[in-house]
């Protein structure tokens, strides 16, 4: 299972911490160079001796939602292997990374070519997109085995998309495939977990897009 996820544009501003390094991120073999790149055009970065996990950094709605210090030892375990969040000034870290603070600007075709590579050489079969639109040119996973996930209100009927607030239906949902007592292998199982929290529907794959689960809010 790959759970894909934006970072979050809040985020907290420790003064102290661990010294950055960039050696000890995953990935750090294919993709120092280009974190070197990107460091050097963000926009605003912490003191280099303030790094702390990334699950402490991301302060925003979907990582309130989801959780992270709540959770129990083997949620946070299957998390850390399953996780992978998509980021403008690293590429991709995942939930044992330490980074400081930063403020940058996504740029798809920097990224796209070493993480294309790093994904594609997973072979993770399921994957749970709940990127943004705006980081989901960094790569695009299979269509036969990837579930985006969507949220919509429902008021008298009448559907719409939320935009804002479906972060936080997106990280209560990674906290429920976390926590579920077994993690999902199919896209049917990802519904089933959906469909024990929220009203939860399915939109199957076509040739050029892919399954897609939707989370029904209703008022």
């Amino acid at each position: 299972m790959l759970i894909l996820l934006p970072p979050s544009e809040g985020k907290s501003e420790p003064t102290v911490g661990r010294t950055l390094d960039l050696q000890s991120l995953c990935y750090a073999d294919q993709l120092t160079p280009k974190r070197n790149e990107a460091l050097g055009l963000v926009k605003e970065i912490g003191p280099t001796d303030s790094a702390q996990s990334v699950m402490d950094i991301y302060t925003g709605v979907l990582y309130q939602a989801l959780g992270w210090s709540d959770l129990s030892s083997a949620a946070r375990k299957r998390g850390e292997n399953s996780i992978h969040i998509i980021s403008a000034a690293y590429g991709v870290l995942t939930p044992r990374d330490f980074i400081t603070p930063y403020k940058s600007t996504f740029k798809s075709g920097h990224w796209r070519e070493p993480l294309s590579a790093i994904f594609e050489g997973r072979n993770d079969g399921l994957v749970i997109d709940c990127r943004s639109s705006t980081y989901m040119g960094a790569w695009t996973p299979p269509i036969a085995n990837t579930v985006h996930v969507r949220v919509f209100s429902e008021i008298a009927g009448e559907r719409k998309v939320i935009t804002h607030m479906s972060k936080k239906f997106r990280g209560e949902l990674v906290r429920y495939l976390l926590s579920a007592p077994k993690a999902p292998t199919t896209i049917t199982g990802v519904l089933e977990i959906a469909g024990n929290h929220f009203p939860a529907e399915l939109t199957p794959a076509t040739d050029h897009a892919p399954h897609y689960l939707d989370i029904i809010i209703k008022s």
